[in-house]
């Protein structure tokens, strides 16, 4: 089977199961990022059943990834899934006791979305200088105002807007949902 229908078919079944998945839109800019910015080592934060680090790997060979999953029938199956992909480690485990043992160039952080700050800046810590940290679900678009969720992504929204005015670079995929990419500024000696 071609890798395309290995991917399509892994896409119907996180479908099928209710996994959310990043958009493809925003899968093609991602590996583009990170392509340009030579990533080979990627921590992801919540693996779902492993189409993201699955479709990563596909385009991007190179690319180191530990991906971190809680939920134990979820990681069975991104394991069953990514078995042939030597360069995949799904690592069973919460993202809020996890510590991971190096740094990496790039963190996809896909977490509980009304917790995006205190992940960001606990994960923060593991991000090597000049590094990325990319967050999906920037805006939630399908969200109503009377939503906690809401609020929670407003003070999201804030504080990312503050992060660019300090030591990170921001960018922001507006497709879909949004995905933001903040890199960390070259580190100077003074």
């Amino acid at each position: 089977m071609m890798m395309n229908d290995i991917l399509n078919k892994f896409k119907q079944l996180n479908l099928e199961l209710k996994i959310p998945i990043m958009r493809d839109d925003n899968l093609v800019n991602l590996v583009d990022k990170l392509s340009r910015n030579k990533i080979n080592r990627l921590l992801e934060i919540g693996t779902g059943i492993g189409f993201s680090s699955m479709y990563l790997s596909s385009h991007l060979p190179d690319l180191e990834i530990d991906t971190l999953e809680k939920d134990v029938e979820r990681y069975k199956i991104a394991k069953e899934w990514l078995a042939n992909f030597s360069k995949i480690n799904c690592i069973l485990g919460d993202c809020y006791e996890f510590i991971p043992q190096k740094k990496y160039q790039a963190i996809i952080l896909d977490g509980p979305k009304a917790k995006q700050i205190e992940l960001f800046n606990k994960y923060i810590n593991y991000l090597l200088p000049n590094g990325v940290m990319i967050i999906d679900n920037y805006f939630l678009k399908n969200i109503k105002p009377n939503n906690k969720l809401y609020q929670k992504n407003l003070e999201w929204q804030n504080f990312v807007q503050d992060l660019g005015n300090k030591q990170f670079n921001i960018e922001i995929d507006q497709s879909g949902d949004g995905v933001v990419y903040v890199f960390s500024k070259p580190s100077t000696i003074a």
